[in-house]
């Protein structure tokens, strides 16, 4: 168990002394550069396609509600208009 911990600590200290010699080199700096921008424009994407979203569900939400109004006013209509007159004689 005790040198499970050892081996991964090892290997730990190596991939992050290889990530910092990566980051520190010129070639490095530009994959880090081009993966942040990339990540920033995906970002500016999702924020305008959930936006874009935002307004539809606000648009359906809206056309049913018009829709049900319309409709309970149809049968409240169908409703007035099937009631017995009633005879003041």
């Amino acid at each position: 168990m005790g040198v499970n911990r050892w081996v991964f600590f090892i290997a730990g200290a190596v991939l992050g002394a290889a990530g910092v010699g990566f980051a520190t080199s010129p070639g490095g700096k530009k994959v880090i550069s081009d993966v942040i921008q990339g990540g920033s424009g995906l970002k500016e994407n999702v924020a305008t396609r959930m936006e874009t979203l935002k307004e539809d569900i606000e648009d359906y939400v809206a056309e049913t509600k018009h829709k049900r109004a319309q409709k309970q006013e149809d049968t409240e209509t169908a409703n007035d208009s099937s009631e017995p007159a009633s005879d003041p004689a």
